[in-house]
């Protein structure tokens, strides 16, 4: 039986993938190398960028920002995931996040 605590089980993964996806974007990787490598190596059936494209980046950054108060610093969201925010791409909502729709 799953313990009930901030963030979930999945939340608190994927958040943790979040920030590595933009970390690996900020190093030259593209959206849909990342998110292809995850479909195809780690059998995602989408990759983290579309997904947070999906959810938006808002909500996103304001689970990490949660989960970071309730759980520390190993949640800080990544700076380029808040730029992004404040920049008004969040994804399919927008129009815009890490890719153009």
């Amino acid at each position: 039986m799953a313990v009930d605590y901030a963030g979930f089980i999945v939340s608190r993964l994927l958040n943790v993938l979040v920030n590595e996806t933009i970390k690996l974007i900020e190093e030259g990787n593209t959206p849909e190398d990342i998110d292809k490598a995850m479909q195809l190596c780690a059998g995602h059936p989408m990759g983290p960028c579309k997904l947070m494209d999906l959810s938006g980046l808002d909500i996103s950054l304001h689970g990490m920002e949660t989960l970071e108060r309730d759980l520390g610093p190993k949640y800080k969201p990544h700076p380029m995931l808040k730029k992004r925010v404040m920049a008004g791409l969040l994804g399919m909502k927008s129009g815009e996040g890490f890719y153009k729709y």
